[in-house]
């Protein structure tokens, strides 16, 4: 009874020092308001994010003169209303991005669980894969992969995920290096307990934190980089809407209509912070946790 009640306590105590942290709070108000209207998407919207009104193109915002509040954030060049295009084409990146960084926090702590803790001749061949790989630029590997076959959103989650796979393989590496001679693991051997059970069951709880914080962090990373690959013409095929080939576009009408080009970089800014603000709030957090 008493262990129940210090464990409420102690969760209680947790979450007091979430709700505390500010630069989280706004963090997850931000994300909040993006996964709302990502989720939403269809029924916040009434316009069809691919068909388009020549008669209504290049409608300004509704807040500057000309513009109306049938298309808020305005239209583009063939007359699609650029707030749907935007909501749906951020939902298309967060899907890439969260399957990308999902997949290489899986491969990445796989590989690299396995070399830190096993060590030995695999151990040297993934720290060697690790350094190529980390020195190795994101966009000429981009640009090797995709000019070769026409984009789809499965070959740039390739590209992605292949791109990231070694900082979790780092990171989980070094700490189960750094972890698996604590004495504790050293008497769950002693009581005969097999390798897989002590990393499940101990270095899985060591290593998860680290992977979160890198993970949030990496999301705003990889949702960068599948902007800058449609900005160059090898991501998302149009007419499916992303942040990027909405840019991309956008660029053609700087001059004349710049909210094209401005409003869905200003929504992947937002998205940015608020990933940002999050990993900042865990680390706070982790560090109040780990002096405690």
């Amino acid at each position: 009874m008493l262990k129940n009640i210090k464990k409420q306590k102690k969760k209680h105590k947790i979450l007091l020092e979430y709700f505390r942290n500010i630069y989280f709070c706004i963090g997850i108000f931000l994300l909040a308001l993006l996964l709302f209207a990502v989720t939403l998407a269809p029924m916040i919207t009434h316009y069809d994010p691919y068909r388009g009104d020549i008669s209504s193109r290049l409608a300004p915002p509704v807040w500057m003169e000309g513009g109306t509040s049938a298309h808020i954030l305005g239209t583009d060049g063939i007359g699609r209303d650029l707030f749907t295009r935007i909501v749906f084409g951020l939902r298309v990146s967060f899907l890439i991005s969260f399957i990308s960084v999902v997949s290489a926090i899986t491969i990445g702590s796989t590989l690299g669980l396995t070399a830190g803790y096993f060590g030995g001749w695999f151990d040297n061949v993934m720290s060697s894969l690790i350094e190529i790989q980390l020195s190795f630029p994101f966009i000429i590997l981009a640009v090797s992969i995709l000019s070769m076959k026409t984009p789809t959103i499965f070959l740039i989650i390739i590209v992605l995920t292949l791109s990231c796979w070694s900082l979790y393989a780092r990171v989980v590496r070094t700490v189960v290096i750094e972890k698996k001679s604590i004495p504790y693991i050293y008497a769950a051997y002693s009581m005969g307990t097999g390798h897989f059970r002590v990393i499940t069951k101990y270095l899985a709880k060591t290593i998860l934190p680290n992977v979160v914080v890198v993970g949030i962090l990496d999301f705003a990373t990889v949702v960068i980089l599948e902007t800058i690959l449609g900005l160059l013409g090898i991501g998302v095929r149009p007419p499916t809407p992303s942040l990027g080939n909405i840019m991309a576009d956008g660029k053609k009408y700087l001059s004349t209509a710049w909210w094209i080009f401005t409003l869905p970089g200003g929504v992947l800014f937002v998205c940015l912070l608020s990933f940002n603000l999050i990993g900042e709030g865990l680390r706070e957090i982790m560090k109040i946790k780990h002096l405690g």
